[in-house]
């Protein structure tokens, strides 16, 4: 009896820590970059900027973006630049009309006025879908994937990383950035654009990837030892079950967020870690529903127990068998069966509620905790 109420309130505590991961993004730094200065027509003044004591610095606000232009420093556009706001998806716009579904490319432009003295600047990038190159100034400080006009000629790529920029002595940093996106729905800068002395981006990276390092050892440690637990004591599911969600939820961890995965295997290839992202997330929910079956077995509907592996194999199927430019449509789906889940996932807690059933306060008691 004791065996499955402690499972149920570590079950809380992993449900809540994927959670919590998975809706947090760098909150210190953005809390800290709350009242700055926005762009606004593709210019931003940070002349009264201090890096060393106001930190880094966001980045955003309306950029400058030449649609289905792939500009270089120096080239002269075709037409006019719109306004786009960064972070944003290009299709959740009105600059790109013709884009189909969020796919094409464009280039950014942003003009950043600099304090005087400064010391070593830097700029931190997040994912970008799903290939970019970043020029300050006329020279590239940054690229992922290669960047270009079509399918064929483009190489995907997925790299957060700090770009240190090249000793400026013009008060006014020129920001190029060439993005395309023909591998997903999703293109264009939908992560902040940081700027910061150098040392202070690769200190916040470093502590990112530590704290999701920590989060991902502790899940796999449990996992391991809930798996070891279950080839002991076959009859203990809730152990198996569990030890399986620990363990869908660490290879989440590690094709998301700072990409974990390219710490241990740099060059993974990109489409594999686009599969992972999707295959882990169906995995996490099959896991917790299994879980959820084996705690309250009176609780878990048939119906809702084939809705979840019914879609769950006909939508991994497709993840597993077509490249990354057909499954990523598939991407409101992934949402919509999570969303459903969850709703249903509650219904079974508020009819566990109902009967009291056993290790429900400790399951709650987890998730709240955390």
């Amino acid at each position: 009896m004791f065996g499955r109420a402690w499972q149920a309130l570590l079950g809380g505590l992993a449900l809540s820590t994927v959670i919590l991961v998975s809706c947090t993004r760098s909150g210190a730094e953005e809390s800290r970059a709350f009242g700055r200065p926005t762009a606004e027509s593709g210019r931003l003044d940070l002349s009264d900027w201090r890096p060393e004591s106001d930190g880094p610095t966001q980045l955003s606000g309306t950029w400058d973006f030449y649609w289905r232009q792939l500009l270089s420093p120096g080239d002269d556009p075709e037409g006019g630049a719109a306004p786009i706001t960064v972070p944003s998806f290009w299709h959740r716009t009105a600059v790109a009309p013709d884009a189909t579904a969020g796919r094409g490319f464009g280039t950014y432009r942003l003009r950043v006025k600099l304090p005087p003295d400064r010391p070593a600047l830097a700029v931190r990038l997040g994912n970008v879908n799903t290939a970019v190159e970043v020029f300050a100034n006329g020279l590239s400080i940054w690229r992922v994937g290669r960047v270009a006009e079509d399918l064929e000629g483009s190489v995907p790529g997925y790299r957060p990383g700090v770009a240190p920029l090249p000793p400026i002595d013009d008060p006014i940093l020129d920001l190029v950035v060439q993005v395309s996106s023909h591998e997903t729905d999703r293109g264009g800068l939908d992560e902040p654009v940081w700027l910061g002395r150098t040392e202070d981006l690769l200190q916040a990276r470093s502590r990112e990837l530590t704290l999701l390092g920590l989060l991902a050892g502790g899940l796999l440690t449990m996992g391991i030892y809930y798996l070891c637990h279950f080839a002991v004591r076959r009859r203990s599911e809730v152990s198996l079950y569990f030890g399986l969600f620990c363990l869908a939820a660490v290879g989440r961890l590690m094709c998301t967020h700072e990409l974990l995965v390219l710490e241990i295997w740099p060059e993974i290839p990109w489409s594999l870690v686009a599969k992972g992202a999707y295959f882990f997330t169906f995995a996490i929910v099959c896991a917790f529903v299994l879980h959820l079956q084996a705690l309250w077995p009176s609780r878990v509907p048939a119906w809702f127990f084939r809705f979840v592996f019914s879609s769950a194999g006909l939508a991994g199927a497709v993840v597993l068998a077509t490249p990354p430019s057909l499954f990523t449509r598939t991407l409101i789906f992934l949402q919509a069966y999570v969303v459903v889940c969850v709703v249903l996932s509650v219904v079974v807690f508020a009819s566990a509620v109902r009967s009291r059933a056993e290790g429900l306060g400790l399951y709650a008691g987890g998730f709240l905790f955390v």
